[in-house]
């Protein structure tokens, strides 16, 4: 009769340790697949956009004009202008100057010179 309970219990004990391994083994293949998901979709990916306009002296005076409506530093020597929208939210605009040091200036998305920027330049590398 003993070995009869033990064999009971041996066959019970069994099927819980069936049961946990499946539902960790699901759990794992879950977590497996979610993972996978994540990496393959562009939710986390850092993306940078960046547009390049080159200062002329057809585009010169506009370009001053809009500094000075958002009384942005400038330097007169300025050839060029670049554009940075980085994901997550980061925006930079650069000034490059050939004799002073360049101008890194932040504006918001909606800025007129940023619409110019994006409208006259050319899209160097992003999506």
């Amino acid at each position: 009769m003993d070995k009869e309970i033990y064999e009971k219990e041996k066959s019970k004990v069994i099927k819980q340790a069936i049961i946990i391994f499946l539902i960790i083994g699901i759990i794992i293949l879950f977590l497996t697949i979610g993972i996978y998901i994540i990496k393959v979709s562009n939710i986390f990916k850092h993306t940078e956009t960046c547009y390049s306009l080159d200062i002329d002296n057809a585009n010169k005076e506009q370009i001053v004009d809009l500094f000075k409506k958002k009384e942005i530093v400038y330097c007169d020597s300025l050839y060029k202008i670049e554009y940075i929208f980085s994901f997550p939210h980061y925006e930079n605009i650069t000034i490059y100057c050939m004799e002073d040091k360049n101008i890194n200036i932040y504006v918001d998305n909606n800025s007129e010179l940023i619409k110019y920027i994006k409208g006259n330049g050319k899209k160097v590398r992003g999506g």
